[in-house]
Formats: C-alpha cells, structure tokens, sequence
C-alpha cells in the first residue's frame, strides 16, 4: 500500500518525494486517532467482526487508487480516501480484546497491546 502510492505520488504524478511524505501522513495520523477505539469495538462487535471488517477496508483501501487513478494528480479524489481507509484498516485488522486500559504506547502504535501482555 505505502509502495504503491509512493510511485504513484513520485513517478506517475511527479511530485516531489517530501510532498508524496506528507500525502501519505493522513493515513498514520488516522491510525493513531483511531487505535484507542479498536478494542471498543472488538468488545462490541467480537475480534472476528472487527478483523473482517478491518481486512475488507484493507482492500477496499487497496483497490481504491487502482479504480480511480489516473494520469492527472488528484489528491482529494485519489489518495486521500485510501489513505484514510488505509488508517482505520490497519487498526482494525490487528485488534484484540482488552480487559484492562490500555498503556499510552499502545495507543501510539496501533498495535493492541497492554502493558504487561505481549
């Protein structure tokens, strides 16, 4: 994914390699909003749900350049949504349970963990 729009950034539309950087960052940035609430909804909705959920918006971030892209830049219609999609997917597909709160680390990362719980 990150590969993907890298090039498609830099070599298709030519844009400088800081500018595609800074296209990409709404994605972590949204991974990092979104990473407290992940072991909400796989409390709510259980881990199986949330991780099919997670996998289909993985995809559907995926396919969304490959459908949309094309020769002239377009940030908002193009990148920006997968990017986006990208961020909630990536939390979403490695959530666990959580019965305790999670350490400020955790949520920095996205990866589910708990202090004391690998």
């Amino acid at each position: 994914m990150l590969l993907g729009t890298t090039l498609l950034l830099t070599v298709q539309w030519r844009s400088p390699v800081l500018l595609a950087a800074v296209c990409i960052a709404p994605g972590p940035v949204t991974a990092g909003i979104v990473s407290p609430f992940s072991g909400w909804l796989s409390a709510r909705f259980g881990v199986r749900g949330t991780v099919v959920a997670g996998a289909v918006l993985f995809a559907a971030a995926g396919a969304w350049p490959l459908a949309s892209a094309g020769d002239r830049p377009a940030y908002a219609a193009v990148v920006l949504p997968a990017m986006l999609l990208w961020g909630v997917a990536s939390n979403a597909s490695v959530c666990e349970r959580r019965r305790r709160r999670p350490s400020v680390t955790a949520a920095g990362t996205g990866t589910g963990t708990v202090r004391g719980r690998a």
